[in-house]
């Protein structure tokens, strides 16, 4: 009796430094389980709103497509078999996730937050919009710069079968495919503590391999597959330009080491330097004219988490394009299996 007592004491003790020390991560975990528990019992079988007389027969188009791109890129491009996307969650044209991100005011350096499992992070999704803002709010008031904003759609990784958002279906083929694929890439392979390698990863596969889907579903002359890759022209175009507006921040941020300017004037010269940057993508040739005209806005001007996510998303595919073109010739389940191996050692 005694043992156990000492048993059940050093696990309530265990119990109190957890909670001291990890208090808010573990009820950060518990709101986000919630969240998703939600999600997850609130979403309807596909086949239940294939066979609905009254569901919107363009919504069934989308969703049969939905199931064309998830088979294909398990069968042809090599991605893990899973459940996931055989269900749909309806938002109601309301966002499901919000997603936060920082970075030091003078310094492309990203805030990263340390989760279990999953190592350092340079985002943070919440479901409920208020505990973002009140967490933005903390790192503004730490001179952090701070992004919040709602996400497509999210990946958990396989721990669970995603569900198709409803807000998803607004998206054109190619841009379905692109982002059923990203997702999916997640659920194959994930590297703990190495966003940067994952969403770069998930992006180069989601973006060809949306091209190759494209290519089967549709052909190679089709009215869809030119409208794609026109889009994803735009996307590259614009990356490449925010990539060098990126190195032009880094070499005034250096500037600032060791100097004495003061406060003001040190946001006084990014904030000119980055509006110079947005100005001047009214020199790209866009393939959609109206793709990124918001950029022009006077009134708009981002901050250092708007430039880190071009290194998050997109600092690496050339690193993966000279890769798979060299040592694979085009072949994504080849390529994805070399991954896997690679990184389970």
């Amino acid at each position: 009796m005694r043992r156990r007592n000492k048993f059940i004491y050093a696990a309530l003790l265990v119990s109190l430094i957890g909670g001291l020390l990890y208090g808010d991560l573990i009820e950060y975990g518990i709101h986000q389980g919630i969240g998703q528990f939600h999600i997850l019992y609130d979403a309807v079988p596909i086949n239940e709103l294939l066979d609905d007389p009254d569901y919107p027969e363009d919504q069934k188009v989308k969703l049969r497509l939905i199931q064309e791109i998830r088979e294909f890129a398990i069968d042809s491009l090599g991605l893990n078999n899973s459940e996931s996307y055989k269900k749909l969650y309806d938002q109601k044209g309301e966002p499901a996730l919000w997603v936060l991100t920082a970075a030091k005011p003078f310094e492309l350096e990203q805030y990263e937050w340390y989760f279990p499992f999953l190592g350092g992070l340079g985002y943070k999704g919440f479901f409920v919009k208020e505990k973002a803002l009140r967490e933005e709010e903390e790192l503004i008031a730490l001179d952090f710069d701070t992004d919040l904003g709602a996400v497509n759609a999210w990946s958990t990784l396989g721990f669970f079968n995603d569900p198709i958002l409803s807000n998803m279906l607004r998206k054109s083929s190619g841009g379905l495919a692109r982002l059923v694929i990203h997702e999916l890439t997640h659920g194959t392979l994930y590297v703990k503590g190495e966003d940067a390698f994952n969403e770069n990863l998930a992006t180069f596969v989601g973006d060809n391999g949306a091209i190759v889907f494209m290519k089967h579903k549709f052909g190679e002359n089709s009215i869809e597959l030119e409208r794609y890759i026109g889009a994803l022209n735009d996307i590259e175009k614009y990356s490449d330009h925010m990539t060098r507006g990126t190195a032009l921040l880094e070499e005034l941020y250096r500037g600032f080491v060791g100097a004495s300017y003061p406060e003001g004037k040190k946001r006084a010269l990014k904030n000119e330097l980055i509006r110079s940057i947005l100005q001047s993508s009214d020199t790209i040739s866009f393939h959609g004219s109206d793709s990124y005209s918001y950029l022009l806005d006077l009134d708009y001007i981002p901050n250092n988490t708007y430039f880190m996510s071009f290194k998050r998303y997109r600092g690496k595919q050339n690193m993966f394009q000279e890769e798979f073109d060299s040592s694979f010739a085009g072949d994504f389940s080849k390529y994805l299996t070399y991954l896997k191996e690679s990184f389970a050692k």
